[in-house]
């Protein structure tokens, strides 16, 4: 878009891996990651900077989006054998359902796609 400027900022490198899911707090403060290594990492967007007490400071972030397959929330998708790679993809449900539950939706190695109680502890 000519005229338009944009700001490109790179967090300084915290993955020992790969990342390969993240998600958006709901009000964009906060980005959770998941990388090859099967961290759950947390960054403040404001500071640009990781935040190493993440996963006590934003146990009650709510999230808008839920596509990390490691989280507190999902760690009942896991089956009996299962390694971090056997889960490609998860989202939970946007709005709950009539009973007021949520769900979360995985898709596997195995070609299936299982729909669980969210949160899934």
């Amino acid at each position: 878009m000519k005229g338009d400027a944009m700001t490109m900022t790179k967090f300084n490198k915290s993955s020992s891996s790969y990342v390969t899911h993240l998600d958006w707090s709901l009000d964009s403060s906060v980005i959770r990651t998941n990388d090859g290594s099967y961290e759950v990492l947390y960054y403040d967007v404001n500071s640009m900077k990781k935040n190493d007490s993440g996963r006590s400071a934003y146990k009650d972030e709510p999230w808008a989006t839920n596509s990390c397959v490691f989280s507190w929330g999902t760690q009942g998708v896991w089956q009996k054998g299962q390694d971090g790679t056997d889960i490609n993809h998860c989202d939970r449900s946007h709005q709950p359902l009539v009973n007021g539950m949520q769900l979360v939706a995985t898709a596997d190695d195995s070609s299936k796609l299982n729909i669980y109680k969210y949160p899934s502890p």
